[in-house]
């Protein structure tokens, strides 16, 4: 059974029982409130309103991250990736007695290799599939306070998704032989425009933002096509343009709240875009005084695919120095005879130093 191979979709603590607010400088990377992050250095620049003054350099990595991929197609063998170590994000934010600024690089990677064969009393084939994506996102951010209680920020992003996809298949019947090579290479530069506000009061954090749908600055990308056919002596050689879709960044809006400073916190948020894409976050924190435990679960919804993962951390902090660690588990469905079901299993580690 041959797959076709474009319609696979690409696919990245207990603190102190007297509240400390450098305590929580990396938790946000596993109780993904990210939205409601007051003062921490996010995606989300309105809640740099309230970032504490000075520079702050922040990271995280998935550290010894396994991944497998089971295909629908039964014919297709399970394609996974050896043990390996990625950098997931980097963020520095500048605070000023206004509010502050922010620049955030995130990076996302996905590679599917696969092969499968059929065996009939008369016929055989074999494919081969190499897929390989990279999403490189960066988010340039302004926070400013305008009031106690209120916090505007406005950001700017880019995006650069590249993709390289090689598929082989190959047929022998009693007639003959078929011999199809299809290669695919494309790149995405885009960008959008994003604002948002956070409101801060007492026991609770509310935090919107939104983020305009995605203006491509440039969109390449060729496919080239080879097919033999020994029955009848035929060659045919195709070479066409094809461009990524931008169907599933088209406009983002967040809303989030946060329950709770001491002891337990509770956070939620909800994202929608304008093409019917959903997702839902719930984050838990608890302080104590030798740490704070954090956990995060996400639930993502799109076009046929959905997508769940779960993260539990432990995080500390010593003077100017904060870090976190702790195992998550990721799982995203993609329905069809050329879907998926893929497992990511694997370690988080963040910290941040101030300045």
């Amino acid at each position: 059974m041959y797959l076709n191979y474009r319609s696979t979709v690409f696919i990245l603590f207990l603190g102190f029982l007297v509240y400390s607010p450098k305590l929580y400088s990396v938790v946000h990377y596993f109780d993904l409130g990210d939205v409601t992050a007051k003062g921490k250095v996010t995606a989300f620049p309105s809640a740099l309103g309230w970032i504490e003054p000075g520079l702050s350099f922040s990271a995280s990595a998935s550290v010894l991250e396994q991944k497998s991929i089971d295909f629908n197609s039964t014919s297709f063998g399970t394609s996974s990736e050896p043990l390996t170590v990625k950098p997931s994000v980097l963020a520095s934010g500048l605070g000023q007695s206004w509010g502050g600024w922010s620049m955030v690089i995130t990076n996302q990677s996905w590679q599917i290799n696969t092969r499968s064969e059929t065996l009939l009393s008369d016929s055989q084939s074999q494919t081969k599939l190499d897929f390989k994506s990279n999403l490189l996102s960066v988010y340039l951010g302004t926070g400013i306070r305008i009031s106690e209680n209120w916090s505007l920020g406005m950001n700017l992003n880019f995006f650069q998704n590249d993709n390289v996809v090689n598929s082989i298949f190959w047929s022998k019947t009693n007639t003959g032989k078929t011999l199809i090579n299809n290669q695919s290479q494309s790149k995405l530069v885009a960008c959008t425009l994003g604002s948002g506000f956070t409101f801060d009061y007492s026991n609770f954090t509310l935090g919107f933002h939104f983020a305009s749908p995605m203006i491509a600055i440039k969109n390449t990308g060729i496919f080239e096509s080879e097919y033999i056919e020994t029955a009848s002596d035929m060659f045919l050689i195709s070479e066409q343009e094809e461009k990524i879709k931008l169907e599933q960044n088209n406009g983002v809006t967040e809303f989030g709240i946060r329950f709770g400073k001491k002891g337990f916190v509770y956070i939620l948020s909800d994202q929608y875009s304008f093409v019917g894409s959903h997702k839902i976050n719930l984050g838990f924190e608890y302080a104590a005084s030798w740490g704070i435990i954090a956990s995060g679960f996400s639930h993502y919804e799109y076009s046929q695919s959905a997508k769940d993962k779960l993260l539990v951390g432990f995080a500390r902090t010593k003077s100017n120095f904060h870090w976190a660690v702790g195992p998550y588990f990721e799982s995203e469905l993609l329905k069809g005879d050329s879907g998926y079901n893929a497992r990511s299993l694997g370690v988080l580690y963040a910290s941040e130093i101030q300045y």
